[in-house]
């Protein structure tokens, strides 16, 4: 049976939200567990190392079957460092979410996660609007930031389209 060439097409459109529900699913079963399992005396830390653990051994193939067609960047010591404070903020925001979750329920942990494109929303009109009054206070110190190529975040949602905000 041959695969027409829109099939194709569908798969590419379907995979994203397909992820995303998977993602969700992770989520509200992540938190359903932790939950089971601190009502049973189990710690937070022990937890977390458990999920990294099964995480990194789920993760742990996909290199081997990603097809690049660039060559890596050499393993600085700089890009060591972002790697560990990713991973300490990683963990972090995890014992604190667990933490919170220990206090609560799973049900309200799962609908709070649904609020994060939301919260990035806000957070997007924000710093487009602290970006246009940069503009209007000091106009060197944004071409400044354009030249040194800092504060990209800003930048990108200052030269996105207006939205209106009425």
């Amino acid at each position: 049976m041959a695969i027409s060439p829109g099939t194709t097409c569908c798969y590419s459109d379907v995979l994203p939200f397909t992820t995303l529900i998977t993602m969700e699913c992770i989520n509200v079963g992540l938190n359903t567990l932790f939950k089971a399992a601190t009502l049973q005396g189990m710690s937070y830390h022990v937890f977390i190392v458990y999920a990294y653990g099964i995480a990194a051994l789920v993760l742990f193939p996909a290199p081997f079957f990603s097809h690049r067609l660039r060559v890596l960047p050499p393993l600085t010591f700089r890009i060591l460092c972002k790697i560990g404070l990713l991973g300490v903020i990683g963990s972090s925001s995890q014992i604190m979410g667990y933490t919170g979750i220990s206090y609560s329920s799973p049900t309200l942990a799962s609908a709070i996660s649904n609020l994060t494109p939301a919260f990035t929303f806000i957070l997007a009109i924000i710093f487009s609007i602290c970006a246009t009054i940069e503009d209007i206070i000091d106009p060197s110190l944004s071409l400044k930031t354009k030249k040194n190529g800092h504060f990209k975040l800003r930048i990108s949602y200052k030269n996105g389209p207006v939205v209106p905000l009425e």
